[in-house]
């Protein structure tokens, strides 16, 4: 199951840069697509990141070490998965 998660680039950034470049995480967040949110106001952006459900929770557990306030952000797109499927 596909799953879209939305981060800050600064928590991505992070997340990125604890991952090696021969790491499947780092191809997932590569894939990455940035996104500038309506809502937000104007020079705001997001990443948008669409990956399968195992990938999410692997950056749900790097995110805990690397940048914990991106965790809510990652488990609120995993819980949503779930509502939809």
């Amino acid at each position: 199951m596909k799953i879209l998660l939305e981060i800050s680039p600064e928590h991505y950034d992070r997340l990125l840069s604890g991952v090696s470049e021969k790491s499947l995480l780092y191809g997932v967040l590569k894939n990455g697509v940035v996104i500038h949110p309506t809502k937000a106001g104007a020079g705001s952006k997001m990443i948008e990141i669409l990956c399968e459900k195992f990938h999410a929770r692997m950056l749900r557990a790097l995110a805990e070490n690397l940048s914990p306030q991106a965790v809510p952000q990652i488990e609120k797109a995993i819980r949503l998965s779930r509502m939809y499927h």
